[in-house]
């Protein structure tokens, strides 16, 4: 058994801390320097890998006035700007299934892993609090059909990165047919993980 460390990565001035004297102290997330420093750091000190949460909606209204993830740089974005100025971090980002069909995340996933010889894994949620408003009701879903979305989510992921054609049908997606590449370099597929 191995243990892997990382670092619950900053791509916003607070995630899970509402509060101005924390924002105030955080550098600005904006600025690609900043990350930069951060990440070679990170792999400097020997940790595996740089954990990207993701949000879609303010927590509430004083939250994106205090700068609690607002703005919060998109993980995958963040992942390929990072992936180019490092050599062995590794880079879990946060996938929402709720909204996304998965041939989108194929092709994402496929180009990050691809760029980063390998690096890329994904962290799988099927939701997301507090955005439902800002994605026109996608998360409507009962909690259980969200769950089996998301299992389906990977399924077809799953194929499209072993197959060479994807035939599947189920509650939530039915697909067929092949996806255009690349393959990624993982295998059978990239890293994925549940928070």
């Amino acid at each position: 058994m191995s243990v892997r460390l990382g670092l619950f990565y900053p791509n916003a001035r607070a995630i899970h801390t509402i509060s101005r004297a924390v924002t105030a102290r955080n550098p600005d997330v904006l600025d690609l320097k900043n990350h930069v420093a951060v990440a070679r750091t990170c792999e400097r000190l020997g940790l595996d890998y740089l954990f990207m949460a993701d949000a879609w909606g303010a927590y509430g209204p004083r939250t994106s006035d205090l700068e609690v993830q607002d703005p919060m740089i998109w993980p995958p974005i963040l992942a390929a700007a990072l992936a180019a100025v490092t050599e062995k971090l590794r880079f879990i980002t946060t996938l929402h299934t709720s909204w996304f069909n998965p041939l989108q995340w194929v092709r994402i996933g496929s180009g990050l892993d691809q760029l980063s010889n390998g690096r890329w894994g994904m962290n799988i949620v099927s939701g997301a609090g507090f955005a439902d408003s800002v994605t026109g009701g996608a998360q409507s879903l009962s909690h259980d059909a969200r769950y089996e979305r998301a299992c389906e989510f990977v399924d077809v992921m799953t194929q499209a990165w072993t197959l060479k054609s994807v035939d599947f049908a189920g509650a939530h997606f039915t697909i067929k047919g092949a996806v255009v590449g690349p393959r990624p370099v993982q295998s059978p597929r990239p890293s994925i993980v549940s928070a």
